[in-house]
């Protein structure tokens, strides 16, 4: 169980390792001390509440429980810092770690270090359920990373066959991963039909792909969209049996000419067929990303009957996420919780890069009066020389940073509809 912190009556500096919040990490236990005379304000709501759920419809189907809003995984964002940050915000949500190609796990099966980059979690004991995302086309290397994958213990091992960028046309076989493979959907149930086979027992492998895709956005304005397209692709991959969800991104992937910010926004959102596949596939799980950018919008997508994805939108506003109990607790004790990761991280030199560890924190304040200057001083305080000046001189950013906001900041805040 998570406590709230003790008030801090002092400042007090990481010098040797206290004891003032422990957490469970690694088989250490390791506590932060802050010098922030802000954070005594999260101690005010130190009784826990009782969880109020996201959702008011229990699904018995799903291998996640009730659970059905998941963060998207994220080139550069979704690594075991921001996951951490998500689970400490909300205990109801799905976590995606970022794609994972399959090389580079195979090619590095000796590499403990290289592996626990791609595929360590922040805390084994309470992140989960995380979804363990794999790109690639080639059916034994890919199970061959699901073997390897396995003693991380992932609740879902994901094939991607919705990245569109250009890097996944480039690989030896010529067919290249990501949304490449929506035109193979052949190849695709191979690939999960191995991965299957090489998961462990009660794993489940699942796909994401996109509504279709097209080589131009001449050729999909010309083209369209096409239902058919999605359904035939859906229905091939699951023919095997190895898979029954999938994540379907309402926008067509353009192969050549745009950005993948561009494919974020440019190609139009598609929701009617998404939807349409849910009500004529009642036998698939299907969960639905693309453009969802508010609590409101997954609960009607959730009221639909489809499972709801959300991305960017949860990078730039991590507090809507947060469930009755964190923001019972108030945004302090998600920064103390969170430091105590950050110092468990560097004093396991599993991080030691400060930026990467502070990005997950630069929109936690997110609305709030001094956010901005906070945000900037952030940055500003970790960018330069990442690598130096360890623990203590994150502390520093860090109190630096919280100075710049109203004391009000760190107090309990407004929770998402139940």
């Amino acid at each position: 169980m998570f406590i709230a912190a003790p008030v801090a009556t002092a400042p007090v500096h990481i010098t040797q390792r206290p004891s003032v919040v422990p957490r469970r990490s690694g088989g250490k236990t390791f506590g932060v001390g802050f010098s922030m005379p802000q954070l005594a304000l999260a101690a005010a709501a130190s009784s826990i509440l009782t969880f109020k759920s996201i959702s008011q419809r229990a699904r018995t189907d799903s291998p996640f429980g009730d659970r059905w809003l998941h963060v998207a995984p994220m080139m550069q964002f979704t690594d075991r810092h921001l996951r951490c940050l998500m689970r400490l915000l909300s205990s109801e949500l799905i976590l995606w770690t970022e794609m994972v190609k399959d090389t580079t796990l195979t090619f590095n099966t000796k590499e403990r270090l290289v592996l626990g980059r791609f595929l360590d979690m922040s805390d084994p004991q309470s992140e989960h359920p995380v979804v363990l995302q794999l790109g690639g086309s080639d059916p034994e290397v890919l199970a061959t990373a699901v073997e390897i994958s396995k003693p991380w213990g992932y609740d879902e091992v994901n094939l991607n066959c919705g990245c569109p960028s250009p890097k996944t046309a480039k690989v030896k076989n010529g067919i290249g991963f990501g949304a490449q493979l929506m035109a193979h959907p052949g190849l695709v149930r191979s690939c999960v039909d191995a991965m299957a086979a090489a998961v462990s027992p009660g794993v489940a492998i699942s796909v994401k792909c996109r509504i279709g895709t097209h080589a131009t956005m001449e050729d999909h304005r010309r083209d369209g969209d096409s239902y058919g397209t999605l359904a035939n692709f859906v229905d091939t991959v699951a023919a095997g049996g190895a898979v029954r969800r999938f994540t379907v991104h309402a926008r067509s992937g353009i192969l050549s000419g745009l950005s993948p910010k561009e494919n974020r926004t440019k190609p139009p959102l598609r929701h009617d067929l998404v939807r349409r596949l849910a009500r004529d596939r009642p036998d698939l799980q299907i969960t639905l990303n693309g453009g969802i950018c508010s609590l409101t919008e997954a609960h009607e997508v959730h009221e639909g009957g489809l499972e709801a994805m959300v991305g960017r939108w949860a990078v730039r506003e991590p507090w809507a996420l947060a469930d009755a109990r964190c923001t019972s607790l108030g945004r302090g004790w998600v920064l103390q919780e969170y430091m105590l990761h950050c110092c468990s991280e560097l004093e396991a030199s599993r991080e030691r890069n400060l930026f990467v560890l502070g990005k997950p924190l630069l929109n936690l304040f997110n609305g709030i009066s001094g956010s901005s200057a906070y945000r900037m001083a952030l940055h500003d305080g970790l960018a330069a020389s990442p690598e130096e000046g360890g623990f203590e001189r994150f502390q520093q950013a860090i109190d630096k940073a919280i100075s710049l906001l109203t004391p009000s900041a760190l107090k309990k805040g407004k929770s998402f509809p139940g």
